[in-house]
């Protein structure tokens, strides 16, 4: 989708504001998008109305129903009632939650009554969604490279429109990197609408008046659009520099806030509010204010006190019937269902946050507003959304509380496995970590790892791994829920854009692990060749006395089937696997899609029972490891998702407090087997990106990989030195200057026999490393290397080295010393003599 193309989908978004036009166009809405939306909003554990009652227009839609705005109004009553069962029968966790869902007099749908708000999700896909952002993320780009604009951040609001009640434009601002955010700063604004493009430059509206005009002008073309910036964005950038002022106020505020607090509250305040936004996935907007005002951190929802930090004392919101024993409860004056805990400690936020972000949900529905620019400090808010920001004040940690670490290093031959379900290996760069990973998941395998040659520990690794016992994964920036767990993941077939669910990692090997798995596995691949089309079998008929369908195996994660009516040229519709297993294993067919096509496909699965051999009672369970190197380079929160509580120990299968939860895309019941053992990696110098996830560090054990001083590859002398005393000389300077997450690992020192090798490791690895952890900064480079590792410069006269501009005075910049290290290999290197004095003056 190119920008160009937004144009023609803005028109059609715009028709469908009349609601004669919508509801002409909903009905004429293709089963295979009706599919995919109805897997999106399947009911399956938390209520949500809005959601609901979309999954219930789909579900019509689907059944060849046909949806009119009365059909909705009467959808809308049966939700309000509670009481859906003329439509749907759902889940028995899910009634409750709706049962128990919170009640107002303003009903459940007060800002639901445009037809277009409630139905524009059937018009704009998630597909279509990707590609416009990509679109205006590509065309920003183009912009900022057009005109060498540096340090800028890119806002873009799609179809969905602010708020996610669609809208029929989308917008693109382009904002100073150092601003709090679109509604602090003054923007380079685009839009595209229904009659084109517009824009110019616009002021967040959270900034005072000062006299400004808005630029906002329409453009024929792109072309257009991108020549007017000549004379926008001077004037764009000299009004961004006066907001800086008004945040560096805004700053010294929030400093002297957060000075007499302790290090503890504050991380335990901050790691409150992450949780509450990414739950509900709040936007940086107006409806919420961050103050600090009465010498307090307040987290506000509009006017409501939600979440306040004063003295080291919390005080926060929670649902009006909630109560905390042996603490005083208040009430808001404005009541609306809210009680207010004054004067706690950090503990019972952490142990009542679930609370909290109930309470925030609900000031957030209520629409409840103030004046965008009343209490707000930017600073703070900045702080809030912007983690790199947040470090910047305080020593910000979202592991510092909970995390523990057991200071054990593994020995390189073990000879007890090791019995943990769940541990992390972390260090500096190059102590081993993915190293040992190898030996660690052979040894939980029952495999001898003692006194055998690598080559041969690599290929009896790799046979596991191709047994499907050994998985092993890096996590990354893009590692998504569904890689991980699972995801709908489209497929081309017969020219036709299908959805299908696909297990991820995690899942697959669960699912390998777990010993009733191979169970239907068996049962299920007999079906599959029973009626795989690519065998040239035929379609399976299967009549039963509520249906009559054919069904066939196509090489995918689902079966298709088509009904037996009078309906000529009636499509396939999928049932998709996963759905059968969840209702073969559990024998409930509560939450599956579909659920006839399931019922009847089961019934004639038992015949395949007979290649069932044996019971879980005399089945040998293996072990089963998952590998996951930089598990800190993850979104961990997102890429585990609602399995972060399933790989506790006794929350596993099979244990006294086992759990299962409901995968949202499958639907199915899924928990995590007691024999699959899960070893991390973690790089303690990695700054790159955030720390390990709080929630998933309290459910590993952590065994530290520090630089080993005492391994027989580093008691080799060159030019008269030990290498374990040169790499422990480099790392006591290193630790006094850094810290000793930035070590230098004893690997980089393990190929080392000679000089030539020495040199090697310097010049490749180790100065390369040092560049990193110092910025450049090649003072503390030297004070680790010594100065024999730096070029000697030619003293110079440099008075006359800068080019005349003005009056500027270079004031001692011609005398600055400029550092340049010196060549350690290649034909420009040092002598061997000047390298032996090098090591001499590193020693020293």
């Amino acid at each position: 989708m190119t920008v160009e193309n937004l144009i023609e989908k803005s028109r059609v978004l715009n028709k469908l504001r009349d609601s004669k036009i919508i509801f002409e166009e909903l009905n004429k809405i293709e089963p295979d998008i009706l599919i995919e939306l109805v897997y999106g909003w399947q009911p399956v554990k938390d209520f949500k109305p809005v959601i609901l009652l979309r999954f219930l227009i789909a579900q019509s839609l689907l059944n060849g129903k046909r949806v009119d705005n009365d059909a909705i109004q009467k959808m809308k009553a049966a939700i309000e009632r509670r009481d859906i069962s003329e439509y749907y029968d759902l889940p028995a966790a899910y009634k409750q939650s709706m049962q128990s869902y919170k009640k107002s007099d303003r009903g459940m749908f007060p800002q639901w009554k445009d037809s277009f708000r409630i139905l524009f999700p059937f018009f704009y896909t998630r597909t279509e969604k990707e590609q416009t952002k990509k679109a205006l993320h590509k065309f920003a780009e183009e912009l900022i490279d057009h005109n060498s604009i540096t340090d800028t951040q890119i806002h873009i609001v799609d179809f969905d429109g602010s708020q996610n009640y669609g809208d029929d434009l989308v917008w693109m601002a382009l904002i100073p990197e150092k601003a709090p955010s679109v509604q602090d700063a003054y923007q380079l604004f685009f839009r595209v609408d229904k009659d084109g493009y517009s824009g110019g430059l616009y002021k967040g509206h959270r900034l005072s008046g000062n006299g400004f005009t808005q630029i906002d002008n329409r453009y024929s073309t792109l072309e257009d659009y991108l020549k007017s910036l000549n004379l926008i964005i001077p004037q764009w950038q000299a009004l961004n520099e006066t907001i800086y002022e008004e945040l560096s106020e805004d700053e010294a505020e929030f400093k002297d806030r957060i000075r007499k607090l302790s290090l503890e509250n504050l991380n335990t305040y901050f790691n409150a509010l992450d949780q509450i936004i990414e739950e509900l996935s709040l936007l940086n907007e107006d409806n919420l204010v961050f103050s600090t005002a009465s010498k307090q951190l307040s987290f506000q929802v509009g006017r409501r006190y939600c979440l306040n930090l004063k003295n080291n004392k919390f005080s926060f919101i929670a649902p009006e019937d909630y109560n905390i024993p042996g603490i005083e409860k208040e009430a808001f004056t404005g009541g609306a269902n809210a009680a207010y805990f004054k004067n706690n400690i950090a503990q019972i936020v952490q142990q009542h946050i679930n609370a909290i972000t109930e309470a925030v949900d609900f000031e957030i529905e209520r629409n409840n507003k103030t004046d965008p620019k009343e209490y707000d400090n930017t600073a703070f808010r900045k702080a809030v959304f912007d983690k790199e920001y947040r470090a910047t004040f305080f020593n910000f940690d979202p592991t510092q509380l909970l995390f523990t670490v057991k200071d054990t290093a593994i020995k390189a031959n073990k000879n007890k496995s090791p019995m943990l379900l769940n541990q992390i290996l972390f260090g500096p760069p190059g102590t081993g970590k993915t190293f040992n990973t190898i030996n660690l998941a052979l040894e939980i395998l029952g495999e001898k790892t003692d006194n055998i040659e690598r080559t041969a520990i690599k290929r009896i690794f790799e046979r596991r791994v191709a047994d499907g016992q050994i998985m092993f994964t890096t996590f990354h920036q893009s590692m998504s829920y569904e890689d991980f767990i699972e995801g709908i993941k489209p497929k081309s077939e017969n020219e036709k854009l299908l959805y299908e669910i696909e297990e991820g990692i995690f899942k697959s090997i669960c699912n390998k692990a777990r010993p009733s798995s191979g169970n239907f596995e068996e049962v299920i691949e007999a079906f599959k060749k029973e009626i795989s089309e690519a065998d040239g079998k035929e379609p399976l008929t299967i009549t039963s006395k509520a249906s009559t369908f054919d069904v066939v195996y196509r090489g995918t994660n689902v079966f298709y089937v088509q009904p037996h009516n009078s309906v000529k040229d009636k499509p396939w519709y999928p049932v998709n696997i996963l759905n059968v297993r969840k209702a073969y294993e559990s024998g409930s067919f509560d939450g599956v899609y579909n659920p006839t096509y399931v019922r009847e496909i089961i019934k004639h699965l038992e015949k395949h029972r007979n290649l069932v051999k044996g019971s879980l009672s005399d089945e040998t369970v293996k072990p089963y490891v998952l590998i996951i190197d930089e598990i800190n380079r993850g979104n961990v929160s997102q890429i585990f998702g609602e399995l972060i509580t399933l790989i506790e120990e006794d929350k596993r299968l099979g244990k006294d407090e086992q759990l299962e939860v409901t995968l949202p895309y499958s639907k199915e019941k899924f928990g995590v087997p007691a024999n699959l053992y899960i070893i991390g990696t973690m790089n303690t110098a990695d700054r790159s990106v955030e720390a390990l996830d709080t929630a998933l560090r309290r459910r590993f054990s952590f065994v530290e990989m520090p630089p080993r001083y005492d391994l027989e590859g580093l008691q080799q002398e060159v030019e008269g030195y030990k290498l374990a005393d040169i790499l422990k000389k480099i790392n006591r300077r290193i630790e006094k200057l850094l810290g000793k997450d930035n070590l230098i690992g004893h690997s980089y020192f393990l190929c080392v026999e000679n000089t030539d090798n020495l040199r090697a490791a310097f010049q490749n690895k180790i100065i390369p490393l040092l560049q990193e952890y110092f910025y450049g900064d090649y003072g503390k480079i030297g004070l680790v290397l010594g100065e024999g590792f730096f070029k000697e410069l030619d003293k110079v006269e440099e008075a006359d080295i800068f080019a005349s501009f003005g009056n500027y005075d270079p004031a001692g910049l011609s005398e600055k010393q400029v550092y340049h290290l010196a060549e350690l290999i290649g034909k420009d290197r040092l002598s061997d003599d000047d390298f032996k004095s090098a090591l001499e003056k590193l020693m020293k």
